[in-house]
């Protein structure tokens, strides 16, 4: 028993000490941060290319690259970008700064408390020409037609996020919308102008009075409304013949001669109307 008793204090001494000297042992170590998958902090970070600049509506790449203390580069770290003036450029979560008007704004690239920067200027391309396309239409009364405007910079480039405004010189004619749809009130001819920044661009639009008319008398004079080039092809079924005549709207027309009785579409100075049928031929 008395050997026992001593072994048992013995072991509990031992045990003691160990303890003692484990939490001694551990009181003199320093704290060490770690972070990240790689274990080692981030201490600097830097961001490439610095300064940039970029062209209103056109994008740019940044970069962050992460050093520990020693210089090593760290990977697998999540980076957080900002933008301290987001109405000049955006950023986005990889980078990816699209300037929207002229002017400064800087982008911060962020991990584990630890930034990087870079200066970035929007800069404003000048609107060189407007293209507008259609360039030409042919619409008839009460008709519409959609037209496109694309501002360019000198070196022919599409220009995006200008204002473009549209005007019609013959607002009588047709009329023309914000987004550049064009209406026709009466026959006639008008212009239709998109300009931005200074810069215009035209198309030609020719108001047609109808798509057609229905004859049912072969010995009536019909005529139209002179009408400029270009024009479309207008059918005219000479009822009750059953002759389908088309011409061209716009050409100043070509003497008819029908069976019995005869009449005229437009002038007679333009090359004949092109005929179906047997009832109804052209004549100069």
């Amino acid at each position: 028993m008395t050997v026992a008793r001593g072994l048992s204090r013995r072991c509990t001494l031992l045990y003691g000490t160990m303890l003692v000297a484990s939490l001694a042992a551990a009181g003199c170590e320093r704290p060490v941060a770690v972070t990240g998958p790689g274990g080692l902090p981030v201490a600097s970070v830097t961001v490439t290319p610095a300064p940039a600049s970029v062209n209103e509506g056109k994008t740019v790449q940044l970069a962050a690259t992460l050093k520990d203390a020693a210089g090593n580069v760290l990977t697998g770290r999540t980076v957080a970008w900002t933008s301290d003036n987001a109405t000049v450029a955006t950023v986005s979560a990889g980078g990816l700064v699209t300037g929207k008007v002229a002017g400064t704004a800087t982008i911060t690239a962020t991990s584990e408390g630890q930034s990087g920067t870079s200066a970035v200027t929007v800069i404003h391309v000048a609107v060189a020409s407007v293209a507008v396309s259609p360039t030409t239409a042919s619409i008839v009364v009460g008709g519409t037609a959609q037209l496109t405007a694309i501002p360019k910079d000198a070196a022919g480039n599409p220009l995006t996020g200008r204002t473009v405004t549209w005007a019609s010189n013959n607002v009588a004619v047709a009329t023309v919308s914000a987004g550049g749809l064009v209406t026709g009130k009466v026959a006639g001819t008008a212009t239709i102008t998109a300009t931005s920044e200074g810069q215009s661009g035209s198309a030609a639009v020719a108001v047609m009075a109808s798509s057609g008319t229905l004859v049912t008398d072969a010995s009536r004079v019909f005529t139209e409304p002179s009408v400029p080039k270009p024009g479309y092809l207008a059918p005219v079924v000479l009822a009750p013949f059953g002759t389908t005549v088309t011409r061209v709207v716009g050409d100043p027309g070509t003497a008819i001669a029908f069976a019995s009785g005869t009449g005229t579409w437009g002038g007679t100075r333009a090359p004949p109307i092109r005929t179906s049928g047997s009832r109804c031929r052209g004549a100069s």
